[in-house]
């Protein structure tokens, strides 16, 4: 299964706003996408604030605006499927807050530190992402600390790997190709 890690942000969204301000971050969501079979349409899987849920992309595109797409080489078929027991998991508010204590640390301070707020049995986005990524296996991801990584370090991380999968405006049809 070809499987996209994309990164958005969402115009005039109070907490996407929040998110890029405090991080300094183009992005403020990160987001897997991929071909769901059983309904042969392209799917995004997301932690929002309405938790980890799966909507169809054409949706998903008119509700956000996406920064940048990277297709992931390596087969993460399993993980995705594992990770529909995800799904109607909770939104991570105070795991969210606690990453701005992890921002401000790396900024002031230069320290790498623990989310203190992380709730176990809740996600926020880039939360989801990392750990999909860790349990496939996916390469250089043992030093990332899911609970811990904003979606722009999810971005950078990619970014020092990989091309982009689409170059210029990303739209849907660019999107679609990528799979």
């Amino acid at each position: 299964m070809s499987v996209v890690v994309g990164f958005s942000t969402r115009p005039l969204n109070p907490l996407s706003w929040l998110i890029r301000r405090v991080t300094g971050a183009k992005c403020s969501h990160a987001w897997l996408m991929f071909r769901e079979p059983f309904f042969d349409r392209l799917m995004v899987v997301e932690a929002t604030e309405w938790g980890v849920r799966m909507i169809d992309a054409e949706i998903f595109w008119r509700r956000n605006k996406i920064i940048r797409v990277y297709s992931i080489k390596q087969d993460l078929t399993g993980t995705v499927q594992k990770s529909g027991n995800l799904l109607g998991d909770l939104y991570d508010f105070s795991g969210l807050v606690g990453m701005g204590f992890v921002a401000a640390a790396a900024k002031w301070m230069h320290r790498k530190v623990k989310n203190p707020l992380q709730v176990r049995g809740s996600l926020f986005c880039s939360e989801f992402v990392v750990q999909v990524l860790k349990q496939a296996g996916y390469p250089n991801t043992a030093d990332l600390d899911p609970s811990a990584t904003s979606p722009q370090q999810v971005y950078q991380f990619l970014a020092a790997q990989l091309e982009p999968s689409v170059d210029g405006p990303v739209s849907p049809q660019a999107c679609s190709r990528a799979i």
